[in-house]
């Protein structure tokens, strides 16, 4: 196989955070390989989009194809959480009238977007395993690489996106800065189930959260029939109950039973029979970014999985890193700037997504402790509700509006049939990004702020005001 030398950009890793930097900066112009791992379609976890997800697809041009690929579409979540009754996050209520993202298989999903990224222009290779990012002078310039066939090699660059997920080739492998968030020491069971059923009076396609005394299940209802049904408890929890059972089927099934709305809900399906464990995943490095390189999706940190939020980490830190280098490779923007606005987006998401778990851990609470909790960390708080706070929150919107602050006559109070505020999502269609990524102002040393923009191509530009600090 005959690899390229150089190629301006590689970014490492296939998955949702390297498929959208890879395609919108090809559909920018600018040469970018992709070097994956594995060979596609392969299994991962992670199935439930968030809203955002959906407008992001949108830009880099994989809308078409990931409908015709027919995942549930879901409009929203259904708590059971606490001592509370039922409560709902509707994707609708946040933007308006056929707001939907999907539950995935990931196999699927994944293989769609990375297929997107050759269609778009870039360079893909499938089972190229990248041993070491090379560095001159503290700067990254270059991969090696090595092939199934034992082929091996190194291609120079001059930028390099780690999106290589929990491997984390440079956080782990090259500067061991990746510290574990000791809140969320836990381990995650899940298995498939065939015809089982969901939670009623939730939102079409909800995923389905229910507390438990030592933790929390989800379901997520995918196609085919198909649900997806996890356990997460702490560690110590976890080692103890596996101790006492023979087998981690065995210690599943009995999560299960011990719960009387899973055992209700399951009565009537199948077990596929195959259980899959997870542990030790909340982690965050100490830098995403810094002179040649950015880090992206797992590869930078990773939460919980509790409100879905890895995926829209992955493909929001890749739209901001496409955003950036774009900006820089057209000498539009300073590398140092560029890249310290894709770390103060990124690391301020990440930051917000966590005190909102943490919330939702402290699970007598109540639902509106939840709320409150996410309206003091939502930035422009307008006219929405404690609630309406939340829900932006974890359908992703309140990062996208960070790094794109939509027009202050919002739609929440704009009269029927305006065109202001969120009333392009409002006629059932995608937000015209145009809309989106043209009003935020967003960078970090008080020196005036970035725009992302996307019209006439994606980058920056310079905005009035100075980003505020997330408080």
């Amino acid at each position: 196989m005959d690899i390229a030398k150089y190629v301006p950009v590689i970014v490492i890793g296939g998955g949702p955070g390297g498929s959208t930097v890879a395609s919108l900066l090809a559909k920018s112009g600018i040469d970018v390989m992709i070097l994956e791992r594995d060979t596609f379609p392969r299994y991962h976890i992670g199935e439930s989009l968030s809203a955002s997800c959906r407008w992001i697809i949108d830009l880099t041009g994989a809308r078409e194809q990931v409908e015709r690929a027919g995942f549930p579409r879901k409009y929203g979540v259904l708590f059971r959480w606490g001592i509370e009754e039922d409560w709902t996050v509707e994707w609708e209520k946040a933007v308006g009238p056929n707001t939907y993202s999907w539950q995935v298989d990931r196999a699927i999903f994944d293989e769609v977007l990375l297929n997107n990224c050759k269609a778009q222009g870039a360079t893909v290779l499938e089972g190229a395993k990248v041993d070491e990012v090379l560095f001159q002078d503290a700067r990254a310039c270059g991969v090696k690489w090595r092939l199934p066939d034992g082929t091996s090699g190194s291609t120079q660059c001059d930028y390099v996106v780690d999106a290589s997920g929990r491997a984390g080739v440079l956080a782990v492998q090259r500067f061991a800065n990746r510290e574990m968030d000791e809140r969320y020491r836990n381990v995650a069971t899940w298995g498939y189930w065939q015809d089982m059923e969901t939670i009623p009076g939730g939102p079409q396609g909800a995923i389905n959260v229910v507390s438990a005394p030592a933790g929390w299940y989800w379901l997520i209802p995918l196609s085919d029939g198909r649900t997806s049904v996890g356990y997460v408890t702490g560690r110590d929890v976890y080692r103890a109950n596996r101790s006492a059972s023979a087998t981690v089927e065995e210690l599943y099934l009995r999560y299960i039973a011990e719960s009387e709305t899973l055992s209700q809900l399951t009565a009537g399906g199948r077990f596929a029979g195959t259980v899959h464990v997870e542990q030790d995943y909340s982690y965050c490095a100490r830098s995403f970014s810094g002179p040649g390189y950015v880090m992206v999706g797992d590869a930078a940190c990773f939460i919980d999985p509790l409100l879905s939020t890895g995926v829209h980490l992955a493909m929001y830190s890749g739209f901001l890193a496409a955003a950036s280098l774009v900006s820089v490779i057209d000498g539009m923007t300073a590398e140092e700037r560029a890249f310290k606005f894709f770390e103060t987006a990124y690391r301020n998401a990440y930051q917000r997504m966590q005190d909102v778990v943490s919330a939702m851990y402290a699970q007598y609470d109540g639902s509106d402790s939840y709320f409150w909790q996410a309206y003091r960390l939502l930035r422009d708080k307008g006219n929405v509700t404690p609630k309406d706070a939340f829900r932006d929150i974890i359908a992703g919107a309140a990062d996208l509006n960070d790094v794109g602050e939509t027009p202050a006559d919002d739609s929440r109070t704009a009269e029927p049939g305006s065109e202001t505020g969120h009333e392009h999502l409002r006629r059932g269609e995608l937000p015209d990004l145009r809309g989106l990524f043209t009003h935020n102002q967003m960078q970090p040393d008080g020196q005036g702020g970035f725009l992302v923009v996307i019209e006439p191509r994606l980058g920056l530009e310079i905005g009035p005001r100075p980003y505020p600090a997330l408080t």
